[in-house]
């Protein structure tokens, strides 16, 4: 076999397909998701009775990715706390979750005439925000524990896929 004109020949073909498998494979496993940068957060809340779920939840989402201040954050997922009721009677918490898209690259690419105010598109923009979705638990401190899983886990799991606006469902959840 080894005086065979096709030996020298076979065993080359073989190592020339192998090593454009691995070439070919490595721009796939580098595309893969779970090297894609998360899509940071900011959590909201001005309600100083909501500190420790604010905390907590941050936290939690904290472990999937970036969770940044409010101020920070460019583009993500912004998520506002809101305590409803009165101290007195039964409240109720719910959280509100936005996208807040980057589109600097939008104004910058427009084709500004003279009389446009540039400063003003730039601020409409970056005041943007896309409504993904609202939670509501009814709010007892003895809950925040439960309240604080449920809204990381959904936190997660709208950080987790892409959202399009044009496929956000009636509930709220990206499809």
């Amino acid at each position: 076999m080894r005086n065979s004109p096709f030996y020298g020949s076979h065993f080359k073909r073989h190592i020339l397909t192998l090593l454009a498998l691995i070439a070919v494979s490595q721009p796939v496993y580098a595309a893969q998701p779970a090297r894609v940068t998360r899509t940071p957060v900011a959590l909201v809340s001005v309600d100083p009775d909501l500190a420790p779920l604010h905390s907590c939840i941050a936290e939690n989402v904290a472990v999937s990715g970036p969770v940044v201040s409010f101020e920070r954050l460019a583009e993500g997922l912004e998520f506002r706390l809101a305590l409803l009721g009165s101290a007195g009677a039964s409240q109720a918490i719910t959280i509100t979750a936005l996208l807040k898209p980057n589109l600097s690259a939008l104004t910058e690419s427009q084709d500004q005439d003279p009389e446009a105010q540039p400063a003003a598109t730039t601020r409409f923009y970056g005041l943007l925000r896309v409504h993904v979705g609202t939670r509501a638990w009814t709010w007892r401190r003895e809950l925040a524990s439960e309240i604080c899983r449920e809204a990381a886990m959904w936190a997660n799991r709208l950080r987790g896929k892409p959202i399009l606006f044009d496929r956000i469902g009636a509930d709220g959840e990206p499809r």
